[in-house]
């Protein structure tokens, strides 16, 4: 891993996701398809790989986007197949890693590493990778559960609307007294 091109910032700010994204995966949750965090994080990893001097279009840059997309899309693939899905008490679609999913993590970043070292300055790019996983996961797991549990994920999804709903009218409320 060539820290040479990887920022303080990026490596905490990316070890703190996959610390905590990997503790929420191995807790019960209900499925959302939300993605607006892992586009954040994508846009950011792409701001901070603008930011290369020198930058140009290699065959190991060519293999890296090759081999990091085939990669991030298998790993995910993978984890979501290790999740537990079911239906709760109140007609919600649940899901919970499994240790499996916690050891896909782990060796997941070998992988990453070694083909980060076919285009050096990759390392900058580390929370496009988190960001594109955690997205691709996040739609296989929705697919996954969509098909198993079409009926559910209606009441899933009207759940889910409604709880952005109130969080955004109290966000609104907060702001408005604030003024």
């Amino acid at each position: 891993m060539n820290l040479n091109n990887l920022s303080l910032a990026n490596l905490f700010l990316a070890a703190v996701i996959i610390i905590r994204v990997i503790m929420l995966q191995l807790q019960p949750k209900i499925i959302k398809f939300s993605s607006t965090f892992y586009l954040l994080m994508i846009i950011f990893g792409v701001y901070e790989g603008i930011k290369i001097k020198d930058f140009h279009l290699t065959t190991g840059f060519i293999w890296f986007v090759i081999l990091a997309l085939i990669s991030t899309v298998l790993f995910a693939y993978f984890r979501v197949i290790s999740y537990h899905l079911w239906v709760d008490d109140y007609q919600l679609v649940m899901r919970q890693g499994t240790w499996i999913t916690l050891v896909l993590w782990i060796i997941g970043i070998g992988p990453h590493m070694l083909i980060d070292n076919l285009w050096a300055q990759s390392n900058v790019v580390i929370l496009v990778h988190l960001g594109l996983t955690l997205m691709i996961q996040r739609g296989i797991v929705w697919r996954l559960a969509t098909r198993q549990f079409l009926a559910e994920i209606q009441t899933t999804t009207a759940y889910n609307d409604k709880y952005r709903h109130e969080r955004r009218e109290d966000h609104e409320h907060r702001h408005n007294r604030n003024r």
